[in-house]
C-alpha cells in the first residue's frame, strides 16, 4: 500500500526508472533462482520481467525524445 500511494505520487519522469530498475532486479533474481535451483518457472519469469522492463524503457525513451529541448525552444 505505501508503495503503491508513493509511485502515485511521483512524477512521471521519476516513477518510470525506478519501475525500470526494479523489474530488473526481479530478473535478476528469477535467473538467479533458475540457476540455483534448476525450476523452468523461474526462467519464464525472468522473461516476462525483463519484456516488461524493455517495454517500459522502450516507451519511457520514446516520449523522453518527443520533448521538446530546452536550446531549440526559442
Amino acid at each position: 500500500m505505501p508503495l503503491r500511494v508513493v509511485l502515485q505520487f511521483l512524477p512521471y519522469w521519476i516513477r518510470e526508472p525506478l519501475l525500470i530498475v526494479g523489474g530488473l532486479f526481479f530478473t535478476g533474481v528469477c535467473f538467479h533462482w533458475y540457476v540455483v535451483k534448476a525450476d523452468w518457472r523461474m526462467a519464464v519469469l525472468s522473461v516476462v520481467f525483463l519484456g516488461i522492463s524493455i517495454a517500459r524503457a522502450s516507451i519511457l525513451r520514446r516520449d523522453w525524445r518527443a520533448r521538446p529541448r530546452a536550446d531549440l525552444a526559442g
